[in-house]
């Protein structure tokens, strides 16, 4: 099978990958300097609320990924 008379030799073909790399995107974002990134705030009430919540959809706990694999997992590779 010949494909050399089909396929452009890399050179030709890396044109659009070239032009992409030169680009120069640099990401512009506005600066506030009162901004202080922390974690949203969470009353206590909603904490203990869906805490309960889960503990209802699983009464039993959430299993580990160890106990997770052990349930699929064949007798012959139970330790």
């Amino acid at each position: 099978m010949a494909t050399g008379k089909y396929t452009k030799p890399y050179s030709e073909s890396s044109v659009m990958r070239e032009a992409a790399v030169a680009l120069d995107l640099e990401l512009q974002l506005p600066e506030d300097p009162g901004f202080v990134s922390r974690p949203p705030l969470v009353s206590l009430a909603q904490v203990i609320k869906r805490s309960r919540q889960l503990r209802a959809w699983f009464p039993a706990g959430i299993r580990t990924p160890e106990e997770r694999w052990r349930a699929k997992a064949p007798e012959e590779f139970k330790f």
